[in-house]
């Protein structure tokens, strides 16, 4: 499994390593630290940047989330809702 540091995690997430320590510190991304340095999946971070994404989606949307078998969150969608032009 590929792992990243603190740095590599702020690059994938397109933030600051300070913004990354506190997601691992509200306990938002999995992490460890091996002697200073934090240490975390890379997997662990491209989830979380997922779950964002469609949690903030969901939200413009006024759609709840949902999650599928595998974890992964989804905007719910509503039946009979055709095109961008439906009002909610």
């Amino acid at each position: 499994m590929a792992t990243v540091d603190l740095q590599e995690a702020a690059a994938l997430m397109k933030t600051s390593a300070s913004t990354v320590e506190e997601f691992i510190n509200s306990g938002a991304i999995p992490a460890g630290k091996l002697g200073r340095k934090w240490v975390m999946l890379k997997k662990d971070v491209l989830d979380f940047i997922e779950r964002q994404i469609v949690t903030q989606t969901a939200a413009r949307m006024r759609r709840p989330t949902t999650f599928d078998s595998r974890g992964r969150a989804r905007a719910t969608t509503n039946k009979g809702c055709q095109g961008a032009n439906t009002q909610i």
